[in-house]
């Protein structure tokens, strides 16, 4: 059943990200929204069901976007394994600290692009909007991200009731 809703979940946000996305121009400057999942998936849910979505997500977006192979698989991975290694320190279901969280895992997913772009491209030829696109994803970050946050969440704790609430009904039927 979980895997089920990570890959439903999952469609949703590539079709998204990669169809209604770049039909609409004022969502040009717009972040990854995988990111958010990502990052909530790290922080909410338990590593040994939510790796595989994770290799499977970046794997997905590697073969879709025409950039380098393995740069959002590596993102992904980084950016699950830190934010998951974060939760021993701090405590995330802070509506101050989560925005701040939403908006680091956005520009360490920049970052690593940046760097990929540096290494494969003469230095002259270094986009001159990078700058400006990663100020522009870290300001949808901070509006956007902790809505997205808050409506996964709660997605899921529907979800969790509806589902357990149908199993508490067949199990008692049995009995």
């Amino acid at each position: 059943m979980t895997a089920l809703v990570y890959i439903a979940i999952s469609i949703v946000l590539i079709l998204f990200q990669t169809v209604i996305k770049p039909a609409f121009p004022i969502l040009s400057g717009c972040y990854n929204l995988l990111t958010p999942f990502i990052i909530y998936l790290a922080l909410f849910r338990p590593v040994r069901e939510t790796v595989p979505t994770v290799l499977a997500l970046g794997f997905v977006m590697d073969n879709i976007s025409g950039g380098p192979f393995g740069l959002y698989l590596t993102t992904y991975i980084w950016l699950f394994f830190l934010i998951h290694w974060l939760i021993g320190y701090l405590r995330m279901r802070s509506t101050l600290l989560l925005p701040v969280v939403i908006i680091v895992g956005v520009l360490i997913e920049n970052i690593l692009s940046l760097v990929v772009i540096s290494l494969l491209t003469p230095a002259s030829q270094f986009p001159e909007q990078a700058v400006r696109t990663v100020f522009q994803q870290v300001l949808w970050a901070a509006i956007t991200g902790v809505f997205l946050m808050g409506l996964l969440d709660r997605f899921w704790k529907g979800l969790e009731n509806w589902y357990g609430s149908r199993v508490g009904q067949t199990h008692g039927e049995e009995m």
